[in-house]
């Protein structure tokens, strides 16, 4: 499972959940470049692409993502970019990323 947070906040959001969630689950949290303590370097960078890439250094296989507002826009985009990993996704309040170049 990786929780992503809300663009107001960084990973320390996911607190009140976190004992519960890693009784059960092998739980992942992170700060989002520019978040928290993960600060946001030189270059253009995508959040969704960050990720993905944490997953696959993880060696993650299949994934639960939970993500609140931005980080809920995060979970859509990587979920678009790679469906094969996506077993459960649940979104608060996530806005819907820019289909830029995609027939609508």
């Amino acid at each position: 499972m990786v929780l992503i947070h809300a663009g107001i906040c960084d990973s320390r959001m996911w607190d009140p959940q976190w004992e519960t969630f890693t009784q059960s689950h092998r739980v992942l949290r992170y700060d989002l470049r520019g978040f928290g303590r993960s600060p946001i370097g030189p270059g253009h960078f995508s959040h969704a692409r960050d990720l993905i890439e944490l997953l696959e250094q993880e060696d993650v296989q299949k994934v639960s993502l939970g993500g609140a507002s931005m980080g809920g826009r995060v979970a859509l985009e990587v979920a678009l970019a790679r469906p094969e990993l996506i077993q459960a996704i649940v979104l608060v309040g996530a806005g819907f990323p820019a289909m830029t170049g995609r027939r609508r």
